[in-house]
């Protein structure tokens, strides 16, 4: 008894629709969906969250020190310290700007005490305890490009930022 192709789909049409539509669903998951669903699950411990801030124009009224820029392919570490000129750091946020020809991020910093700034600045008068940053920038949130690293400091109404001649890229 020999059973041509024809008569075998017309005998299991029913089970390689059903097989069909489920390997192309598998598809359809792997190329659109994986992605986007499990990056909810990929945390970093204090990564930066991406910020929805309008930016003040440029001054020279900020200090700040790049003292680490680690890059990764995951994540890219940004360390250093920055206040506003005459002002204390306490009850301050430190943001880092990455800016592009296309696109521009801004990412929260994690403040960290730095004792030694206000040791350094004692001439100032100023508790710059406060003024230390971490920033952990999650790279699969960043498009591709040649980024210039700023640095964006905001305490109550008062805002000072300024570009550094760091750059990041991303390829």
């Amino acid at each position: 008894m020999r059973v041509t192709m024809a008569k075998w789909l017309e005998a299991h049409w029913k089970a390689v629709l059903a097989h069909t539509l489920i390997l192309s669903g598998f598809v359809f998951y792997c190329i659109l969906l994986s992605g986007f669903l499990f990056d909810r699950f990929e945390v970093v411990h204090g990564e930066a969250k991406l910020q929805s801030i309008l930016l003040p124009a440029e001054s020279e009224s900020v200090r700040f020190n790049i003292e680490r820029l680690e890059l990764g392919s995951s994540v890219t570490e940004v360390q250093g310290l920055a206040f506003i000129d005459g002002q204390s750091s306490d009850n301050s946020q430190t943001y880092i700007v990455l800016r592009s020809d296309e696109r521009c991020y801004v990412l929260d910093a994690m403040t960290q005490l730095r004792a030694d700034v206000t040791t350094a600045c004692i001439s100032l008068n100023l508790n710059l305890d406060w003024s230390g940053f971490l920033c952990k920038i999650p790279m699969r949130r960043i498009s591709s490009g040649e980024y210039v690293i700023g640095i964006y400091v905001k305490k109550g109404d008062i805002e000072a930022f300024r570009y550094t001649d760091r750059v990041l890229v991303k390829s």
